[in-house]
């Protein structure tokens, strides 16, 4: 299944950028950094990109990517998470390489480093 879609105006130092569209997200039991996780609410139906699991801080609160949890953040909605693929993501054999800290329609976004022609 395709996962990764060309941002058709918008490229990264030149080169061409794809988003990586959340498809089969599942309630997150198990946190690591192999999963992108996403938390929804009901006022949020999409859900709101959290990114990588990067650990709990002092106050026992999980620290994602683009933010924090607050464990009692989790009574007003849920977690959701979605494997990441295994190495470098690809799209029809090219290599991508994330572009941290930036989303499309809250969706991470890669780029990839060669000049395509188009």
């Amino acid at each position: 299944m395709e996962n990764f879609y060309k941002i058709d105006n918008l490229l990264h130092h030149g080169f061409q950028t794809y988003y990586l569209k959340i498809e089969h997200v599942v309630e997150a039991t198990l946190f690591n950094d192999t999963f992108l996780y996403y938390y929804k609410t009901e006022q949020v139906k999409e859900g709101k990109l959290l990114g990588r699991f990067l650990g709990k801080d002092k106050d026992n609160s999980y620290v994602f990517e683009y933010g924090i949890k607050d464990n009692n953040d989790f009574t007003n909605g849920f977690i959701y998470c979605m494997p990441l693929p295994e190495g470098l993501p690809k799209q029809n054999g090219r290599n991508l390489i994330p572009i941290h800290n930036f989303t499309y329609l809250d969706y991470p976004v890669y780029v990839h480093c060669e000049k395509e022609n188009n």
